[in-house]
């Protein structure tokens, strides 16, 4: 009934609409990478689009239109992802994170073909409602702090000149810097004494029933405490600004930021998955 084919990434044509909003914007750009096409009766009703890095493949995105369902085709364009991961003698793998039916239907897709879940314990993603983070005293109780401040309330010059102080120590902060259109900056905060920037969060808006993504965080090692200062005046100004029933994304990286996270967000739930197999 199905057939694959691959792709011209810089003219998907029909498979256009079959992938990931993401994906499209990479191939527009001109990044030249792998898709392969499934086909029923000439028709494109699905595809997969890979990443290929030294020694491993990433899936970036796997979709079969709904009428074409259980009937093989995911698999089959699974197969031959695995097939060209063995060519290449590489790991195929996919990092996504669970909100709704079509990444729930992905997960169960990718158990089924023999991918194998890890146990991601250095970078994790979580989620929580506010409601209940309201629900936390530790987190209703925070103080003000003069050394804190929200990048709003700081001028164009002081975050560039941020921005370029994180880049000079390969402090990760998001493309653009704290300068970003895309960043909540009534939520992204920074943690700044004298002797210079001690800790950051910035928060971004995502698509997902119009929730918010602490999308990068860093603390350095004078006092680790400072992490939670951070989170809990965070989530403060979250629960004074968002309805209680907006979700609120995490990601963690590090033993230290978990902690954290799981100590002032009990009720937090992973949702990162990372399924892989082996060449």
């Amino acid at each position: 009934m199905f057939v694959t084919c691959y792709v011209e990434p810089d003219n998907p044509g029909a498979f256009e609409e079959l992938l990931l909003p993401s994906v499209n914007a990479k191939l527009k750009k001109g990044e030249m990478l792998p898709i392969i096409g499934l086909l029923s009766q000439n028709v494109a009703v699905g595809a997969i689009a890979l990443n290929a890095k030294e020694g491993r493949i990433e899936i970036l995105s796997l979709y079969v239109a709904p009428d074409y369902r259980k009937k093989g085709g995911g698999r089959l364009l699974l197969e031959t992802a695995e097939l060209l991961a063995s060519r290449l003698e590489s790991k195929l793998y996919a990092r996504f994170t669970v909100v709704d039916e079509e990444t729930e239907l992905l997960e169960k897709a990718l158990s089924a073909c023999g991918l194998k879940l890890r146990n991601d314990k250095e970078a994790r993603t979580y989620m929580v409602v506010l409601a209940d983070c309201e629900e936390e005293e530790n987190i209703r109780n925070e103080e003000h702090d003069k050394n804190l401040k929200f990048l709003e309330g700081l001028s164009p010059a002081k975050l560039k000149s941020l921005t370029k102080l994180c880049e000079s120590k390969e402090v990760y902060v998001p493309k653009g810097g704290f300068l970003a259109e895309k960043l909540d900056k009534g939520l992204s905060a920074v943690y700044e004494e004298k002797s210079g920037l001690k800790g950051f969060i910035t928060v971004e808006h995502i698509s997902y029933k119009d929730g918010i993504r602490i999308t990068s965080a860093y603390n350095d090692d004078s006092n680790p405490m400072i992490m939670m200062w951070l989170l809990k005046a965070v989530l403060s100004k979250a629960l004074e600004k968002y309805d209680d029933k907006t979700p609120l994304l995490i990601d963690v990286t590090g033993e230290t930021a978990d902690k954290y996270v799981r100590y002032l967000l009990p009720e937090a739930e992973v949702i990162s998955r990372t399924y892989y197999k082996t060449a």
